[in-house]
Order: C-alpha cells, then sequence, then structure tokens
C-alpha cells in the first residue's frame, strides 16, 4: 500500500526535529481508548493518558513524600513497572499513589529479605486484586508482562526528557528543568 508521511515525519528525517519532541508529540496524543481505534471496544475500564498519567504519579508520589519529611527520589524501577502499566484510568493516580506509599512503610527498616518478601506478597496481592483471580499462572503472567511492559515504558518514555534516571539507574524522576512544561500538562 502507499505510505504517507506526515509533516512530523518528514521533519524527523532531515533531522529537523529531535526523535525525543516526536516521542513527546506522540504520548501527549496517546490516550487510553482510542477514540480512533474501531478495534477497542470502550467498556468504561480505560481512561487515561499513560504518559501525563505516569508523570502525575511520580509527581504525586514526590509530593506526599515531602511532606512526610522524605527526600523526593521519584519512583522506584520496580514499583513503575507494576503501578504504570497497569494504571487504566486517570482517576486511579490517587489510589496508585497511597499503594506506593502503603509499600514503601511495610518495608521500612526491614532486612534485604524482608523487603523482598513484603513485596513479593504485596505484588501478588496487586496482581489478585487487579486480575480477579487467584490463579497463580495468570498472577504470574501478569507480573511477568508488568516487568516487560514497564521497562519498555521507562525506557520510551525517557527519550521526552520528561524523566530521569537517578540513584544509580533505581530511580525514576520527573525532570526538575521541565516542571513548567509538566505542571501544564497536568493542567
Amino acid at each position: 500500500g502507499i505510505v504517507k508521511i506526515t509533516e512530523l515525519g518528514k521533519n524527523l528525517i532531515v533531522s529537523e526535529k529531535d526523535a525525543g519532541d516526536v516521542f513527546l508529540k506522540s504520548f501527549i496524543k496517546w490516550q487510553i481508548p482510542n477514540p480512533a481505534n474501531s478495534d477497542f471496544s470502550d467498556n468504561g475500564d480505560y481512561d487515561v493518558v499513560p504518559f501525563v498519567a505516569a508523570l502525575k504519579l511520580i509527581g504525586e508520589v514526590n509530593r506526599i513524600e515531602v511532606e512526610r519529611g522524605n527526600k523526593a527520589v521519584g519512583i522506584s524501577k520496580r514499583e513503575f513497572s507494576l503501578f504504570i502499566p497497569s494504571l487504566a484510568k486517570y482517576n486511579e493516580i490517587d489510589n496508585y499513589v497511597h499503594k506506593i506509599i502503603e509499600l514503601r512503610d511495610l518495608q521500612k527498616g526491614k532486612t534485604k529479605q524482608e523487603r523482598k518478601e513484603i513485596r513479593d506478597n504485596f505484588y501478588q496481592q496487586f496482581a489478585i486484586n487487579f486480575l480477579g483471580t487467584t490463579s497463580q499462572t495468570k498472577i504470574n503472567k501478569l507480573l511477568k508482562n508488568l516487568r516487560d511492559y514497564g521497562d519498555n515504558t521507562m525506557r520510551y518514555f525517557r527519550l521526552t526528557k520528561f524523566i530521569r534516571i537517578r540513584c544509580n539507574g533505581f530511580y525514576i524522576d520527573l525532570e526538575s528543568n521541565r516542571h513548567t512544561e509538566i505542571e501544564a500538562l497536568f493542567e
């Protein structure tokens, strides 16, 4: 068939646009459900702009941690992989923020092994609630997929230069130089 190259695509080809700008424009427009896609039925289970929701979730976790007297470091790679790909509705952000804080509180002051057990149990319960099943096969598949999707999502979102990796690659945080632009996205 015929391939049509958009103006943005033409600019990228002739190097007038940074790839990060292309991804940013795409992510700002990407919404679930996509009203232009007839293959995706809107049954009310989805209502999110994933990129903006991810930024909002990270920002809210940071805000709460500062209010609690802690340093704002963003969210861990594990937290990102569990919560960002599973965030299906914008109005669930506060609930997810509180889950992250709850998980952090459960692990506070524990040994490395205890933290791992707490995380594993938390992830299991999260998957059970998310899926509505106790099938270990389905739970394991979901958790594996969330890790894979989270890792890929993180890589693509980083191209926008709106998020950054910090603390030896363990945390994903908002890029402080983009604060004004990020706040504008939230509005």
